[in-house]
């Protein structure tokens, strides 16, 4: 039996001018790669230049959904606003999508990005919102997950779910 591994990594991530990581060189060793899909490390123009990048040179791309800004630094669940969770994690998909479309290609996983990721392994709403945006943009469409409440809600949906580590 043979087996692939998908090597992926965070790619994209800025603040304005200051660029996280060099993407560049990162790129030549990756088959995916997540890209923030907005909000404050993933502005529309590093999002399409991202989403460029992995084009030109066969790299599949995930969206890296994630909160906002303020809500990012909150240290407690998201309990009395999934429902927004939920259409921002759609609106992030939707926006990768988007730029995908336009360079013909498509959005191969969804991967929560930093506290959105954690919350949605541990916490029964988060979860429920992330797997909610993935099944109505679309159910075929892996999530990329730690182990935890996310994992099992998609799989319980019948959604494809891949684990990594945190």
């Amino acid at each position: 039996m043979s087996r692939t591994v998908d090597l992926v990594a965070d790619i994209g991530e800025s603040f304005g001018s200051h660029r996280i990581s060099d993407d560049e060189r990162l790129l030549s060793t990756l088959t995916s790669a997540n890209v923030p899909c907005g909000f404050h490390v993933g502005p529309p123009w590093t999002l399409a230049a991202s989403d460029f990048a992995c084009r030109t040179i066969g790299i599949s791309i995930g969206a890296h959904p994630q909160f906002p800004g303020p809500r990012l630094l909150r240290s407690a669940g998201i309990g009395a606003i999934p429902r927004r969770t939920e259409h921002d994690v759609l609106y992030q998909i939707g926006a990768l999508q988007t730029s995908a479309i336009v360079r013909e290609t498509s959005v191969t996983h969804v991967s929560p990005r930093g506290r959105l990721g954690t919350l949605a392994s541990t916490d029964r709403y988060c979860e429920s919102a992330v797997a909610n945006a993935v099944e109505e943009h679309d159910a075929d469409l892996p999530a990329l997950t730690i182990p935890g409440e996310l994992d099992r809600e998609a799989r319980a949906r019948g959604l494809r779910v891949s684990n990594h580590s945190a």
